[in-house]
């Protein structure tokens, strides 16, 4: 068997389900961290990076608004590769699991003699 047992598989499918939020949820927050950070460190002096809405921007002087423009690219630059690089790792970590052989499929004949073993007895 490649899964947990059928008395577990609830609670099983609850925890891959909470650690998968869990990691988005993590995941999200230190990137868009670094997205932050790498505008805030292209912005020009005296630009606010909590005060750029979209208004802000637009009425702002064409150097200075090119510069902003320029920070978001470079931010936008570096949560590429961070995020490149990550899938890289994902990817070599996803080969170097260890394989296990599938079951065979159960014949029909096999289906119907084991189906009544399915059902947990035990107390």
């Amino acid at each position: 068997m490649l899964g947990p047992p059928q008395s577990v598989v609830g609670a099983a499918t609850g925890t891959a389900g909470f650690v998968r939020m869990l990691g988005a949820a993590a995941g999200t927050g230190a990137l868009g961290s670094l997205f932050t950070h790498a505008v805030a460190r292209g912005l020009p002096s005296g630009v606010d990076a909590s005060s750029l809405t979209p208004a802000a921007v637009a009425g702002m002087p064409d150097g200075v608004r090119h510069a902003v423009q320029v920070a978001v690219a470079a931010g936008s630059s570096s949560l590429f590769w961070v995020t490149a690089a990550i899938a890289v790792v994902a990817v070599v970590a996803a080969l170097a699991l260890p394989r296990r052989a599938a079951p065979s499929p159960l014949s029909p004949a096999d289906t119907a003699a084991t189906a009544g073993d399915s059902v947990m007895t035990d107390r």
